[in-house]
């Protein structure tokens, strides 16, 4: 489930404290203005409630999930608080960002401000990916949504300005977790009977690229890429591979992550040097993970 992949956040949230992903002063102030607005793509580790509006088993919009965040009444996120897209907006000025699908609902674009969340519990780089939860917001999807945005903001500032803001905003982008749990490892998986573990991770990263290349060509310019975590060291895995003494399931899941996350990351590097004024930071956690489940004490108590 969604809810299973939450440590993931305190991961990637360390690696900003840590300064491996920098935005704060010297001195440890914000800068005002340093985005003006925040854009997030992904799954249930940053959704801020766009499921609440989808016909799915991958909802979030009951207690306890919520119960630290605001009022205390969930929100749609998969977590008792804030998600990491949170946090990370909070972190260069921006306050949480609505989810797309409310404001659409509930105000249209003239509630726009500092910029929106597309982001869809058990969505995938893959359109299939999730299939067993029934509704939910593909990367395909979530794009057109914010070509539709970029289209809205052209009308209403002008086409210079529109990708003035597009290009100066901060996008955070959070992929490949379900294309791997619920779809690729699922025991009745059809890719799995199609693919090899080479040919699937080779489909995921070209697909990945070729949608970070529309996510470029609709005026995004600095991303924030959140690799995938050690999936062979959640319960939901531990149980399908029948794990022995909890331990992490290896060869059959990490393995395949670990290629992934490598390959991901040099696919990255290759398009940002194709396109000189694309920023892409890829953040892996996977060797932070491990260490805070196999060394937990050095975290505190």
């Amino acid at each position: 489930m969604p809810r299973t992949l939450c440590m993931w956040r305190g991961t990637l949230l360390l690696l900003v404290l840590s300064g491996q992903i920098v935005f704060r002063n010297v001195d440890g102030s914000v800068t005002p203005g340093l985005y003006p607005a925040m854009f997030i793509f992904g799954d249930s580790l940053v959704d801020s409630g766009n499921n609440n509006f989808l016909a799915t088993f991958a909802r979030a919009d009951f207690l306890p999930n919520g119960i630290d965040f605001g009022t205390g009444w969930p929100t749609g996120r998969f977590c008792n608080g804030r998600t990491i897209a949170d946090y990370i907006g909070l972190m260069v000025g921006i306050d949480p960002v609505p989810p797309y699908l409310a404001l659409l609902q509930n105000q249209g674009m003239e509630g726009f401000t500092t910029g929106l969340n597309f982001a869809s519990g058990a969505a995938g780089i893959l359109d299939e990916s999730g299939y067993n939860y029934l509704g939910r917001i593909p990367l395909s999807q979530q794009l057109g949504y914010f070509a539709r945005v970029k289209e809205d903001l052209v009308g209403r500032r002008g086409q210079e300005e529109a990708e003035r803001l597009l290009a100066k905003s901060l996008y955070f982008v959070a992929f490949g977790s379900n294309d791997y749990i619920n779809n690729y490892l699922q025991p009745t998986s059809y890719s799995r009977l199609v693919y090899t573990p080479e040919a699937y991770q080779e489909l995921l990263v070209t697909t990945f690229i070729q949608q970070l290349k529309a996510l470029y060509r609709i005026g995004a310019r600095k991303i924030l890429l959140g690799g995938v975590g050690p999936l062979g060291c959640i319960p939901a895995e531990l149980n399908i591979f029948k794990s022995r003494n909890g331990r992490c399931i290896e060869s059959r899941v990490n393995k395949l992550v670990r290629g992934y996350n490598k390959a991901m990351k040099e696919a990255a590097e290759k398009l940002v040097k194709r396109h000189t004024d694309m920023h892409i930071l890829f953040a892996d956690a996977y060797k932070q993970i491990l260490a805070f489940t196999q060394n937990s004490s050095q975290y505190g108590e």
